[in-house]
This record gives structure tokens, sequence and C-alpha cells, in this order.
């Protein structure tokens, strides 16, 4: 039913990703931002797609850029 009402309305219908209240932002080995869910979009203050194919070091703070860069190279 509340598929039905999104897809009436003209939105999406929520995922697994978009029901939480967590920030959840995939991003690729480059930093680049591939997904990310509405709550992330309300805390980054941006639409999903104006997010996708950005680097996310964009949304870090300048001081903090370098730790990041070091915590996705161990990652990846």
């Amino acid at each position: 039913m509340l598929e039905e009402a999104e897809r009436v309305a003209g939105s999406p219908p929520r995922t697994g990703r978009d029901a939480t209240d967590l920030p959840l932002v995939t991003i690729d080995p480059q930093g680049i931002v591939i997904d990310v869910n509405h709550a992330a979009e309300v805390l980054l203050g941006a639409s999903r797609a104006s997010l996708i194919e950005r680097r996310f070091s964009l949304f870090v703070a300048e001081a903090q850029r370098h730790q990041m860069r070091e915590l996705l190279a161990g990652l990846f």
C-alpha cells in the first residue's frame, strides 16, 4: 500500500537504505560518491542526483581531508 502511494505521488519507493535515519554514503576507491540514502541527503543539504559522481572530500573539513585519504587508502 505504501509503495503504491509513493508511486502515485511520483516519488520512488524507499529502499532499506532509505528506511534508516542513519546517513549512508557509498564511495568508490577514489572517494567518488556512488550512492547516498535520504538521511545523507538531508545531512549534506543536497539531493542524491547532485551528490552522485562528486568527490566526498568536498563534504569533509579541509583539515580532515588528509585523514580521509589515508583511511580510504587503507580500505581499498
